[in-house]
């Protein structure tokens, strides 16, 4: 964590979020993530972009003939992702998310990542409980071994491959596949390596649980 920075995520994208979709234009590695994230799916199905940003993803899978419903934290840009695929945007907190069997499928590309890890053990109830049984979930984070707080003053929660692997097991769902990793680069400049994975609900749970990332069942 950077020393002394105290972490302000939604403060820098309400600020920049004209800037941010312009950044956030997904390039071809990311428009294959989504390739194989629709491929999972059937067609018409109702999807959740969860964390949608300027709305890129949501616009290209609005296209595709999918349902797709949108939230984001920030209103800012909530506002971009309105005027770029003309749907809605929900602005809320992920931990208020309450929908339940909604989903065929949830995309939360490059947005849990900024949910603290003591956090995420409530919201992936909440996205098990959002999700139709056998619904495909896709997440991304950036893989690191301790949180993270970035130059723009974005909280990134430490994640590595088996962490995830543990988090999506515990919170209900199987791997569809393995967990990728590739290099990349934030809005800050910096380059950075991203893990990503796409899981299929198995089960429900019940109850919340408390994700400590390197505690008692987080591996490193």
């Amino acid at each position: 964590m950077s020393p002394g920075r105290k972490p302000d995520t939604l403060a820098y994208y309400d600020a920049h979020a004209a800037e941010y979709a312009e950044f956030s234009r997904p390039g071809p590695a990311w428009l294959r993530d989504l390739d194989r994230f629709c491929a999972l799916l059937a067609p018409g199905a109702r999807v959740l972009d969860l964390g949608c940003g300027a709305g890129h993803l949501a616009l290209d899978m609005i296209r595709r003939g999918f349902d797709v419903s949108l939230i984001d934290g920030s209103a800012g840009l909530a506002r971009e992702a309105e005027k770029r695929t003309g749907r809605p945007v929900r602005v809320m907190r992920f931990e208020d998310l309450a929908d339940a069997a909604a989903y065929d499928g949830i995309w939360a590309s490059a947005s849990l990542l900024h949910v603290p890890g003591d956090a995420l053990g409530n919201i992936m109830k909440r996205i098990n409980r959002a999700l139709v049984p056998g619904g495909v979930l896709f997440c991304s984070f950036k893989a690191l071994e301790a949180d993270l707080v970035d130059d723009l003053g974005r909280l990134y929660a430490a994640m590595t491959v088996p962490r995830l692997e543990a988090m999506l097991e515990r919170a209900g769902f199987t791997p569809e596949g393995s967990v990728g990793e590739r290099d990349g680069r934030g809005a800050d400049g910096k380059a950075a390596s991203f893990l990503f994975a796409y899981s299929r609900k198995v089960r429900d749970i019940q109850a919340s649980f408390t994700w400590q990332p390197g505690g008692p069942g987080s591996p490193r």
